[in-house]
């Protein structure tokens, strides 16, 4: 926990110089961190439109997202996890989507709260603080975050950043 605290209070006060961020790269280098060697399922990446952005942060944004989307679908005999975006022309919405356990939406707001969990801490790991600190990084790049699920059927986090004018994907 001291650990996310920390990550937390450096991100809080790290100065925003943007840049061009190759989200396809970013993406493929969380993903490919993550992903155990032994793991099942499927994760499927689409061509992502560039963000503009601080690339340590959009990174911690998405180390964040697809290791709740593993761990919320480790109890599937095929867990599928989908990464793409709906580029737009001032900005890109990016979706990271599951079939994993899901949670019910009347919890939806307190999501992104510190130590905030839709499950029980037995259930599953980590101490609710990735999506805080998640959250605060979007919003620091005049960005947003949401959720969409249902119980059992899983998880689909949109995150929108500013995207870049005349890029390909617009």
């Amino acid at each position: 926990m001291a650990d996310d605290l920390f990550e937390f209070s450096r991100i809080s006060r790290k100065e925003l110089q943007m840049s061009a961020t190759d989200m396809n790269e970013l993406v493929r280098s969380v993903v490919w961190q993550l992903l155990e060697p032994d793991r099942t399922g499927i994760v499927k990446i689409h061509d992502l439109a560039l963000a503009r952005g601080i690339p340590a942060m959009v990174k911690q944004v998405f180390v964040n997202l697809v290791k709740n989307a593993l761990e919320f679908t480790q109890l599937r005999k095929a867990p599928v996890i989908e990464i793409g975006c709906q580029p737009g022309t001032t900005c890109s919405t990016y979706f990271v989507e599951d079939n994993g356990v899901g949670f019910d939406m009347r919890y939806g707001e307190e999501l992104f709260g510190m130590i905030q969990r839709p499950h029980k801490g037995e259930e599953f790991e980590g101490l609710g603080v990735g999506l805080a600190v998640a959250q605060f990084s979007v919003q620091r790049h005049t960005g947003k975050i949401r959720a969409e699920a249902k119980v059992n059927k899983g998880t689909t986090m949109y995150v929108t950043l500013p995207g870049i004018a005349g890029d390909n994907n617009d």
